[in-house]
């Protein structure tokens, strides 16, 4: 029987998974997405080979040529310093035939291991990343002066250094409005938001893109965004007031996840911004996309005594992001029982 991956390292490994990671490969996709609904307990291990892979993902800088020279010297030092040497008739009974041969590959072994970690830790060295606790937002100035307005429970990814003409890149967890500069002192025009379903291509624009568990989210504001979920989907051009979402569709009959479902709508784009401007708008929202703000922005966990109640909607603006004032509001005009323990909030009808 096959030993199914335990660790981050095992999914390294494997080039299915590289594939799945990277979305080069749709079959990989389906197979692995598929798999992690059946294996949720590997989430943890998946998501750490995932970002690694996406930090190393061929788009951004590769390792310079003087690093590897000077990895490469030191293994021809290795080899000459370790020549294969003939075995003593006394010992020869007790070691396996091509012991030589053993030593040097493990030499390249332990060579390739050096320069794997140098790889890494160059990699490592020229990412910034950036983090939001639950009720925590940041304002972030990109190197190209485009300006990132990072939302509670969110990471963004950016390299140190945008070099002349190549793409603009980040990474995205979380969400994030982003306020992107047309024309670039340094980089290119062309500027790339990577999340783990998506990859959106912009000029100059404003958008927010919001990426919570298996749904991603992104809304136009102004200019002009291409989006892909795939090597090999068609792009997906959105227009402002647009909001496109790309979710997984389980189909639990079959026991197996439909990736990258893709639904798209008219919206009123400042219902998506406002938290940037900390406020709280809500356009003929569910109950339940509120509940998944407060799970989200607040880091509490709201549970629903009647399913039914995720399905009423709230129209309401408010000035300031006040938990306890929308909680109040949401009772009151629903006739709503909430109450708050711990890092629970329990919903049930009065």
């Amino acid at each position: 029987m096959e030993q199914k991956p335990r660790t981050s390292d095992d999914f390294l490994a494997d080039e299915s998974f590289q594939a799945y990671a990277l979305r080069t490969d749709p079959a990989a996709v389906a197979h692995w997405e598929n798999w992690l609904a059946q294996h949720p307990e590997e989430n943890e291990a998946i998501r750490q080979a995932r970002e690694f892979l996406q930090s190393i993902h061929p788009r951004a800088e590769t390792l310079p040529e003087s690093s590897f020279q000077q990895a490469l010297r030191q293994f021809e030092t290795v080899l000459r310093t370790n020549p294969a040497r003939p075995t003593p008739w006394w010992n020869r009974r007790f070691l396996p035939a091509g012991h030589g041969y053993w030593s040097r590959a493990a030499a390249v072994a332990g060579l390739m291991l050096f320069t794997a970690l140098a790889y890494w830790g160059y990699q490592s060295s020229r990412l910034l990343t950036y983090h939001t606790n639950p009720q925590e937002r940041s304002t972030i100035i990109l190197p190209d002066g485009s300006v990132v307005y990072l939302n509670a429970s969110s990471r963004l990814k950016v390299a140190r250094q945008w070099a002349p003409q190549t793409p603009r890149q980040v990474w995205l967890d979380g969400e994030a409005f982003f306020d992107v500069r047309h024309a670039p002192a340094i980089g290119s025009a062309k500027f790339v938001v990577y999340t783990t379903q998506v990859e959106v291509e912009v000029l100059g624009t404003r958008f927010d893109v919001r990426e919570r568990g298996e749904q991603t989210k992104v809304v136009l504001h102004s200019g002009r965004v291409s989006l892909r979920t795939g090597s090999e989907t068609p792009a997906v051009v959105m227009r402002p007031g647009e909001l496109v979402e790309v979710s997984e569709q389980r189909d639990l009959t079959r026991r197996q996840v439909n990736p990258n479902v893709i639904t798209r709508r008219r919206v009123n784009a400042n219902v998506y911004s406002a938290w940037k401007d900390n406020q709280f708008v809500f356009d003929n929202t569910s109950i339940g996309e509120v509940a998944e703000l407060i799970e989200s922005d607040f880091g509490y966990r709201v549970v629903f005594a009647d399913r039914a109640l995720m399905n009423r909607k709230l129209t309401l603006r408010m000035p300031n992001r006040d938990l306890d004032l929308l909680l109040k509001m949401l009772s009151e005009s629903h006739d709503l029982k909430i109450l708050r323990q711990g890092e629970q909030i329990l919903i049930d009808k009065k």
